[in-house]
């Protein structure tokens, strides 16, 4: 594991303690990205997505979108 590595893993795990979701998405065209990776192990559950070409993208994001359209904030 590089610095980078082990500094994302901190930032990201501290995140989800705090109660964050986060949504990481791998733009790869044709490449496996695995689930060990950095982007993967930083989603939170459930929230690592993939996507191969420009459509699948745009698709993730609406996916994305959709999901939080039921959001609300409150003080």
């Amino acid at each position: 594991k590089t610095y980078l590595d082990k500094a994302l893993g901190t930032a990201c795990d501290n995140a989800k303690v705090a109660g964050v979701t986060i949504y990481t998405i791998a733009y790869t065209a044709g490449a496996d990205v695995g689930t060990d990776s950095p982007m993967a192990k930083c989603a939170s559950p459930g929230k690592f997505l993939t996507a191969t070409d420009g459509a699948a993208l745009a698709a993730t994001f609406k996916a994305i979108s959709d999901n939080l359209a039921g959001i609300h904030l409150s003080k």
